[in-house]
Formats: structure tokens, C-alpha cells, sequence
């Protein structure tokens, strides 16, 4: 009986049968591995998906709390307000009032109107800050620290210097405001803190801004989290790109990154 080394024909079936058993191997592992592929990609599918919708949500959730307040607003204070000038308005006689009670009507009359019209003013002033659309974020942001100092309620140290001179675009820079802003209201609510201190920087294509206040930290206002105004800063950072990172100090301490990419920054 010929042997394979007497007869190499001999061979060539078993090659034809190890290579086929080689390539049938290499198929299986390839469909294996694309199907995994395709798994995670489907996971990772439904979990943006996921997050499309919980961040959907929470803008849903958002917008409608801002027409609570600002419906709030404009019946309590505005409503109010007009309703108490009205009724001063029907009271008075000009057949029996003498000179001396019109002055101090007229006085007490326009006082109130100049009340709803601060609230008026007030109301607008949150929903688009003029100062934006006029003079850019940069000065918009300082008014805003400059309004807080003055007010007495809580000391706000805010250092721009090491940014190169660039404007965000409309988006960018109502979001930032808005975050900021944020920020604040939760430290005067929340932290009992008497300093707040802002540092902006700007790394190559990269806006960092560090805030941070001396009140009782993270453990004591672990309830914000969870809370509305978190979330409209996780919304605001996510439309425009950015993201935070919470810092571990006394105190609390917010660390935020935002690229200034074609999308944040006004090429105007």
C-alpha cells in the first residue's frame, strides 16, 4: 500500500481538508465576533437611546417648572400688583379728594406702578439677560457677580484674567450664564457659605472654570443633586458639549470643562 511520502497526490486531500477546517474555524470566529460586535452596538444603542430619552425628559421637566415660576410670578407679584393699583384707581373721588390727599395718592399710585414694572423688568432680565445679547457673556457674567456683591447676600470673587479674548455664541453663552447663575442660587439657598470664588481659564480650545464656596459642602447639600437646578446644569452642559466633575474639598467645588468648538463660539 503506497504511503503519502510515497505518493504526494495523496496529500492534497488532506491539505484541501485541514485548510477547510482552518478557513470553517476562521468564519465561526469572525460571525462570532461580529455578532458581539453587534451586541455591544445595540446596547450602546439603547442606551443612548436611554439617555436621549431621560435627558428629553428632564428638559420636558425643566420647561415646565419655568412656566410654574414664571406663571407664579406673574400672578403673585404682577397680577397682584396691577389688581392693588386698580383698586386704588376705583377708590378715589376727584369730587371729594382735596390737593394735599391727591399728592399722596398720585405718589402711592406711582410707587406701585413702578413695583410691577421692577417685577416686570425682573422677570425678563432671568428669562434673556440684555446684557448678553448687548455686550457679550464675559461682562454679562461680571454684572451679575458685581449685582451679588452689592446686594449683601453672599461675597462673589470672580477671576476672568487668564482668558484670551473670544465670545461665545448666543447658545453657548445663555447656557453658561444659566449654569453659573445656578450655581449661585444654590450656594445662597443651600451651603450657608459667605464666599464664592469663580476662576475662569482657557487651555488651547478648552474653557475651564473652577467655582467653589467655604460652605458646608458636599454632604450638606447632597439633596441639590437630585434636585431641579442640577439638572438644568447637566441639560445645559450636555447641549453645549461640556461636562463637571465635583471636587472633594472643604466646602464645595465644582470643576467645568467646556470645548470652544464651531458651536460655542461666535465667529461674527
Amino acid at each position: 500500500m503506497p504511503s503519502m511520502t510515497d505518493n504526494p497526490y495523496l496529500l492534497i486531500p488532506a491539505v484541501m481538508l485541514v485548510t477547510f477546517s482552518v478557513l470553517s474555524l476562521l468564519l465561526f470566529l469572525l460571525y462570532r465576533n461580529q455578532n458581539q460586535v453587534l451586541k455591544v452596538k445595540a446596547q450602546m444603542n439603547l442606551a443612548q437611546l436611554a439617555h436621549q430619552g431621560e435627558l428629553l425628559k428632564a428638559i420636558i421637566q425643566s420647561q415646565d417648572e419655568e412656566r410654574s415660576r414664571i406663571g407664579r410670578d406673574l400672578h403673585d407679584d404682577i397680577g397682584t400688583g396691577l389688581a392693588t393699583a386698580i383698586f386704588k384707581l376705583q377708590a378715589l373721588n376727584p369730587l371729594t379728594i382735596t390737593s394735599d390727599k391727591f399728592q399722596s395718592f398720585q405718589d402711592d399710585f406711582v410707587q406701585q406702578i413702578q413695583g410691577v414694572a421692577e417685577q416686570v423688568r425682573h422677570i425678563s432680565h432671568h428669562l434673556a439677560p440684555p446684557a448678553l445679547t448687548l455686550f457679550g457673556f464675559g461682562d454679562a457674567f461680571r454684572e451679575l457677580c458685581e449685582s451679588m456683591n452689592r446686594s449683601g447676600r453672599i461675597a462673589v470673587e470672580l477671576d476672568m484674567l487668564e482668558i484670551e479674548p473670544f465670545r461665545l455664541n448666543a447658545a453657548a453663552s445663555l447656557a453658561l450664564y444659566r449654569i453659573l447663575e445656578e450655581l449661585i442660587q444654590n450656594t445662597i439657598k443651600h451651603a450657608q457659605a459667605t464666599v464664592i470664588q469663580i476662576v475662569f481659564q482657557q487651555a488651547a480650545a478648552v474653557l475651564r472654570i473652577q467655582y467653589a464656596d467655604n460652605g458646608r459642602g458636599q454632604s450638606a447639600t447632597a439633596q441639590v443633586a437630585k434636585g431641579l437646578g442640577m439638572q438644568n446644569i447637566r441639560i445645559r452642559l450636555d447641549t453645549i458639549g461640556g461636562s463637571y466633575e465635583l471636587m472633594a474639598r472643604n466646602g464645595y467645588q465644582m470643576n467645568i470643562q467646556i470645548p470652544l468648538m464651531h458651536s460655542t463660539i461666535d465667529h461674527g
